[in-house]
């Protein structure tokens, strides 16, 4: 969902399932120095082989992020 005054409207999406990419194709351009919010649903296992969405951590210090 993307909402907000003077936000572009979603156009469309492209998925690359090779690259498991997708691409949000929107009706305008976003301006430069502004802040964009967007929000997706997930439905699916989160799963640690690195592959479609993944957690992973890492540490800084002492402190595991």
């Amino acid at each position: 969902m993307i909402s907000g005054q003077g936000v572009p409207n979603y156009k469309s999406k492209e998925e690359d399932e090779d690259l498991q990419q997708l691409t949000i194709n929107l009706d305008a351009y976003l301006s430069r120095g502004q802040n964009y919010t967007l929000r997706l649903d997930f439905t699916g296992p989160l799963t640690d082989d690195l592959l479609g969405f993944y957690y992973s951590s890492y540490k800084d210090g002492n402190k595991t992020m």
